[in-house]
């Protein structure tokens, strides 16, 4: 006879356990895949690497997927499962979650007067990602204040400066009073750890 675990038959639970590992082990490919495209650099920081804490939480540091088969210990399957559901109801487990959370991060750094003080904030969901792709990777982050790096990348985009034209137009800018020096070294900084105009306008 099949075990009752909370009133729910067990191989019932089994079934369901099968199929959610399933499913989230193909969301977890194309989560994987989707890194390689512009402005995803970073997408497998999110719902991605929660699970797989999960998964060699039960399977060992090696393991990437989600186990097929079902636990044996009636707390390891509920567990399982549970972990299983978070990850899939993640909104940051889809391409299209994590363009939205993009857009809400820019939405709300666009209104924060704290960093553009008298300007505009202009930054779509795409320069969101290319500046915390600059910032997120290994050893930068702590090279740059949060707000000078989000206001640079909006001057950067309001007067169009380039890899190119970077010295001549931060040394104008800084002469009319423009911007700062401040913001001058910041630019140049992001410039030169790969924040160029061009990952910032996205074609």
């Amino acid at each position: 006879m099949a075990l009752k675990i909370k009133g729910v038959d067990r191989r019932s639970l089994e079934k369901e356990y099968r199929k959610l590992a399933k499913r989230a082990d193909q969301r977890l490919v194309r989560l994987k895949g989707y890194r390689h495209d512009k402005g995803f650099e970073h997408i497998t920081s999110y719902a991605y690497a929660s699970a797989m804490k999960d998964i060699r939480k039960y399977s060992g540091e090696g393991a990437e997927r989600f186990n097929t088969k079902p636990p044996a210990s009636d707390r390891d399957l509920l567990r399982k499962i549970a972990d299983i559901k978070k990850f899939l109801d993640a909104p940051s487990s889809t391409k299209k979650g994590v363009v939205n959370i993009y857009k809400k991060r820019a939405e709300t750094l666009n209104k924060n007067k704290d960093i553009w003080g008298d300007r505009e904030g202009n930054l779509t969901w795409e320069d969101y990602a290319s500046i915390f792709d600059v910032m997120d990777t290994e050893g930068r982050d702590t090279k740059f204040e949060y707000n000078m790096v989000i206001r640079s990348a909006g001057i950067m985009k309001e007067y169009k400066i380039t890899k190119d034209n970077v010295d001549t137009s931060l040394e104008k800018l800084v002469r009319s009073d423009d911007i700062d020096i401040i913001e001058k070294q910041t630019i140049k900084a992001l410039n030169e750890n790969g924040l160029t105009l061009d990952k910032l306008i996205r074609k």
